[in-house]
């Protein structure tokens, strides 16, 4: 079975609704991703880095419970882990609040030695960071090298949007390494201010041919070089929204695991396999939506 990598920050996910809290969890869009796959029983390993601290430690115990290699953690001695408060509104989306103390050399993570048949999943703020570019610029080289599938994932908030002229850059870099895009309209229309579809794909066309754009409970949307698709999302009565895009990936990624192309080449996956991995992306991401966790149940299988 292809090795999956996953990188991204870890953080300590603390979720209010009607401004109390009510509950808390290790997080982090790649992390939320790595549990997934791992309560699918698909191989999967999280670079990351975090203290050792008390949430540190919780999140060490969690991975390793969910079957999540944690060989390319780095344990840092000072600094904090990062707490995010996560805010639900009346549509259970979250906006967010980050508190953080970095450590020192924080970008100072493992590399994987990428095989043929890989998969990297990377993405969200963690990729644009300017300490953290030199590490995604080696790490997406050595993984272009090796001709695996990458998937990125931009996951821009609006927080960001203030930031977008210097950021936008190495979101742009981020792409033109990517073998599949996945992000969420909104996503998008924080990027490149555009709404419209099309429109988005005739820029991402230019650096990616794959782009997955879902627009929370109303559709989804499948651009490839040879042809466009749009998906309809089954309703679900909706817990929390935190994880599911996060969890949309790892459905993309456990699919792609179970296929067989030349290196995993996105460019190989015909239309009916197409159907296959967006069917499991929606599966997981409905699973999340109608959960109080971050991730899909232990043991679920995807249709």
């Amino acid at each position: 079975m292809p090795r999956i990598f996953a990188i991204g920050e870890t953080v300590l996910d603390i979720i209010f609704e009607n401004n109390k809290p009510v509950s808390a969890c290790v997080g982090g869009s790649m992390l939320n991703s790595s549990i997934s796959l791992g309560r699918m029983h698909t191989p999967v390993s999280l670079i990351t880095g975090y203290s050792r601290d008390k949430v540190g430690s919780m999140a060490d115990n969690f991975l390793r419970q969910n079957s999540v290699d944690i060989s390319f953690v780095r344990h840092f001695d000072d600094g904090k882990t990062a707490v995010a408060l996560a805010f639900l509104d009346e549509d259970k989306k979250a906006s967010y609040q980050f508190y953080q103390d970095r450590p020192a050399n924080e970008h100072e993570l493992k590399l994987p030695d990428f095989m043929t048949g890989d998969l990297l999943l990377f993405g969200s703020f963690f990729s644009l960071m300017p300490v953290m570019r030199p590490y995604f610029t080696q790490l997406l080289e050595l993984a272009k090298e090796a001709g695996i599938c990458t998937i990125y994932d931009p996951n821009f908030r609006a927080a960001h949007s203030n930031d977008l002229q210097s950021l936008k850059p190495a979101i742009l870099s981020n792409m033109s390494y990517a073998s599949i895009i996945r992000g969420s309209d909104e996503d998008f229309a924080n990027i490149f201010g555009m709404s419209d579809p099309d429109a988005v794909y005739s820029i991402v066309k230019t650096m990616c041919q794959n782009l997955i754009i879902t627009c929370g409970p109303n559709e989804l949307l499948l651009f490839t070089s040879q042809f466009r698709k749009h998906y309809s999302v089954p309703r679900v009565s909706v817990v929390s929204t935190i994880g599911a895009g996060d969890s949309f990936n790892a459905g993309i990624l456990k699919g792609l695991t179970q296929i067989e192309t030349n290196n995993n080449s996105s460019s190989n996956i015909n239309e009916q396999t197409w159907d296959t991995l967006i069917s499991y992306g929606i599966a997981c991401a409905s699973a999340v939506c109608a959960s109080s966790e971050n991730y899909v149940p232990d043991n679920f299988i995807p249709s």
